[in-house]
């Protein structure tokens, strides 16, 4: 699924539920001009609003996986508080936040951590 397919089934879920754009990104939490921007596909979400359109949208792990694969095996941009950190502490960070997050469901906190944990680990293997 491409980023174009994603905001095409962001724009139809939106409507099919009679929400304007100000109402959805009230919900997920982004501006309006944000979710415009995932619309048109010219935006991928974060980690973090992956998670929650993917909790918004009742949608599947095995979804998340396919917008993940297609994008390379790459994981949205999520953002570490300390640039100067080592590969290992950003993993850490980026799972102990994901683990936190109340709003995310037990199953789905657990994938996106194993998702995280092979990006890292395809980092490492390709560092060397």
């Amino acid at each position: 699924m491409s980023a174009l397919q994603l905001g095409e089934y962001i724009k139809k879920y939106r409507t099919s539920r009679g929400l304007t754009r100000k109402q959805l990104a009230s919900e997920l939490g982004i501006s309006p001009g944000h979710l415009n921007n995932l619309e048109r596909g010219e935006k991928l979400p974060s980690l973090k609003l992956l998670g929650t359109l993917a909790q918004e949208m009742n949608l599947s792990i095995d979804f998340l996986n396919q917008l993940l694969k297609s994008q390379g095996s790459a994981l949205p941009p999520f953002p570490i508080s300390n640039p100067e950190k080592t590969i290992a502490e950003s993993e850490e960070e980026l799972i102990f936040s994901i683990k936190k997050n109340q709003h995310l469901p037990p199953d789905l906190s657990n994938e996106l951590a194993a998702i995280v944990s092979r990006y890292f680990e395809n980092i490492k293997l390709k560092r060397g």
